[in-house]
């Protein structure tokens, strides 16, 4: 159930990759959360963390992004204001269920699949960008 990293999600910046490998290892304890049963306290603080996390990164990632000028900046600002948005709905709803493991579980899925798929979409983008 847990994320690798691979290095097709590298994009140039150093940090930044280092920053997606923290989002990755937090949706990975996530997982391991959920599968060890931990309570609604301890994923609570996973969330709450990765959330944090989330926000601050975008804000890096956004300003290598307009440094570069890469020509996907709009894109990427677009996919975060929507994946936030998207996990203040799902926090809110896990307020509402707890730990409820099938709930957690597409919690769990929709945010990897989301991290993912923005990575090796979007952000990888930002290579080309550095490159010219």
């Amino acid at each position: 159930m847990n994320i690798a990293w691979n290095s097709l999600m590298t994009t140039g910046v150093p940090e930044l990759d280092d920053q997606h490998r923290d989002l990755i290892d937090t949706l990975n304890q996530l997982a391991d959360a959920m599968s060890a049963n931990k309570g609604s306290q301890d994923i609570g603080k996973i969330l709450t963390f990765a959330e944090e996390y989330a926000q601050s990164h975008f804000q890096i990632e956004e300003a290598y992004f307009k440094k570069y000028a890469c020509p996907a900046s709009a894109q990427n600002q677009q996919e975060h204001a929507q994946f936030l948005a998207r996990f203040r709905e799902l926090q809110s709803q896990f307020e509402q269920h707890g730990a409820d493991f099938k709930f957690l579980s597409s919690v769990y899925r929709e945010l990897s699949n989301w991290l993912v798929h923005h990575i090796l979409g979007v952000d990888v983008q930002l290579r080309d960008a550095i490159g010219k």
